[in-house]
């Protein structure tokens, strides 16, 4: 029970207005005393919000990427975030923009369970060349990237960055 036996909830009690959850009248700028279970249950809903989304983002951060074959993507796994270890079965084609830039990369892995292309575009494909990561045919890799499925139901990898392809052990 509120220690006013006034008290009535989003009411001030000096001018009776109606002022919602408000913690200072808006009409007579008198301060608002509220009952100590809403003040607690304030505080709890924002330190349980803010603690939940400290979880997760260590979760986030320090799960692993599944590895899928690439005959076991489905078209449910659209932009998910998968690893695939296979063998690069041709050679790396590097597209060109109209300055004679790299901005594309591509090329297909087989993991025994089908094909996939795997592409890297504009600063991530110059990355790849640049650093040597780029990986020749019979390479086996280990990549990691996004799924994209096409309309057509073409399976394409992309790469976000030249450190998601490292040479298998």
């Amino acid at each position: 029970m509120h220690p006013d036996e006034n008290y009535k909830p989003g009411v001030c009690r000096v001018c009776d207005r109606y002022i919602g959850a408000v913690n200072v009248c808006p009409y007579c700028d008198e301060r608002v005393v509220r009952p100590r279970p809403v003040r607690i249950l304030r505080l709890a809903a924002v330190l349980l919000a803010v603690g939940g989304l400290a979880m997760l983002f260590v979760v986030a951060r320090t799960r692993d990427v599944p590895v899928v074959k690439a005959g076991d993507l489905t078209a449910l796994m659209n932009r998910a975030t998968v690893r695939l270890r296979g063998t690069v079965d041709q050679q790396p084609y590097l597209g060109r923009d109209d300055e004679g830039r790299i901005d594309y990369v591509s090329f297909r892995i087989h993991d025994g369970s089908g094909r996939i292309r795997v592409a890297a575009y504009d600063g991530t494909a110059r990355a790849l060349v640049a650093s040597d990561a780029l990986p020749a045919r019979g390479d086996e890799i280990d990549v990691t990237g996004n799924v994209r499925i096409s309309n057509n139901g073409e399976h394409r990898l992309r790469l976000a960055s030249p450190e998601q392809i490292t040479r298998a052990e």
